[in-house]
Parts: structure tokens; sequence; C-alpha cells
């Protein structure tokens, strides 16, 4: 099945999603101004949060009105990452199946089990493929490999990958991942981004530096 098939697929499923098209592109700059989102995402409504940078093309599924997605700022979302927001089934029942929504559809969708909200912080990269399940908090900095499932709560600036993934190494040494939370960078303004991107292609150590003058830390040589 083409990509396109299956959107449509999707989109006819979920009565929740939103259209794709023009009408996309304007219903998500009104939900997530700032927010660089592909008008091909299927982000459905509810409390769901998107911030200011944050590009690419979203598959986001809730089941109840209670699930709750928050992504921060700045992060970098690739091809077909799906994130769930529930969906999860009793397994403790003599059946796993969802009777009372399915024989009732009309009701309220009381089945479905959610381990509570995701929340995917500042400046994060997550891989093609990447599948984020409820309860799950990802830290700033962070990055998910491609096809990685992620099942439990992910540090800042450390990198990940596997079913289920696991902290492979961190980005930075532990006291450069402190100054970089303290100087949190995600949170100035588009002018001052503007003023200082050429600080984001110099080393991180040289970054620290320049924003915290008499840092005192050092990376390995």
């Amino acid at each position: 099945m083409n990509t396109q098939r299956w959107l449509d697929r999707l989109l006819a499923l979920d009565p929740l999603a939103t259209l794709r098209g023009r009408r996309n592109r304007r219903e998500f700059a009104r939900r997530f101004p700032g927010a660089l989102i592909s008008p091909h995402s299927i982000i459905p409504k509810g409390d769901i949060a998107i911030g200011r940078g944050t590009y690419g093309c979203l598959h986001i599924q809730t089941f109840h009105p209670s699930d709750r997605v928050s992504i921060g700022r700045y992060c970098s979302i690739a091809p077909e990452v799906l994130i769930l927001a529930g969906g999860g089934h009793r397994t403790d029942l003599p059946s796993t199946y969802p009777f009372r929504k399915k024989f009732n559809p009309e009701n309220e969708n009381t089945d479905v089990v959610s381990k509570g909200a995701v929340v995917i912080g500042n400046d994060v990269w997550i891989g093609a493929r990447a599948l984020v399940l409820s309860g799950v908090t990802i830290g700033d900095g962070a990055v998910i490999a491609g096809g990685s499932v992620v099942v439990k709560d992910i540090p800042p600036f450390a990198i990940t990958g596997g079913n289920p993934a696991k902290v492979l190494r961190l980005r930075l040494p532990e006291a450069a991942i402190a100054a970089m939370l303290r100087i949190r960078w995600w949170e100035w303004d588009e002018e001052r981004i503007r003023r200082e991107m050429d600080g984001f292609y110099e080393s991180p150590e040289a970054f620290i530096r320049r924003q915290l003058p008499g840092w005192n830390g050092a990376f390995p040589p």
C-alpha cells in the first residue's frame, strides 16, 4: 500500500484526525504557532502541545479525551514516527478484547489503558519509524534512534536505541549536560537565536563557555 492510500485509510478510520492539505496547514498553524508541522501529519483534537520550531510529519494517536501529549521546542521528528498516548489493553481480565467500546461504539472508550502523558522535551531528535508509548518522558537534548520502541523515560542528552530503547551513551559529559540545561537556549526568543546562530555550529564546549563565562567544566581530550 502506497503512502497516500495508507494516509487516506488512516484518516477514514480515525474520525478525530484532521484533514490534510490547506485545511490542515491552517489548523496546525492556529493550534501550534511557530511549529513547522507537515500538512500530512495526523494529529487528533485534544490535549496536545507542540512547541515553536519543532518540525516533521507527526502521527499522534489518542484514544480517550484524557490522553495528553506534550512536545517541546525545536524538536526534529523523522518520517513515520508514531506516538501512542494510550491504547493499551488490560491483561488481567478473561479477555483483552474491548467489548464495551466495540459493542457500544457511541459510548466513551473506557476499555483503553494509558500509562500517562507522553512528554517530549526540547531539542529532541526522533529517528524514522520510532514508536513512543504512553507514560514516557524524553529529556531535553535526547536522541532516539530510528526504529526504537520507547517504553520508559529517557534522560536528557542521552542517545538511545533498540526495542526496548536503552541508553547507548550520552551526547555530552555530565558537567556539560548540566550546563546546557542551565543555558536552556530553546527558551530564547527567535531574534536571539538568529543573532547567535553561528554558535550552534561550533563545538559544544565553545558554545557553553560563550554562554557561561567562567564555566569550569571539562571535556575529555
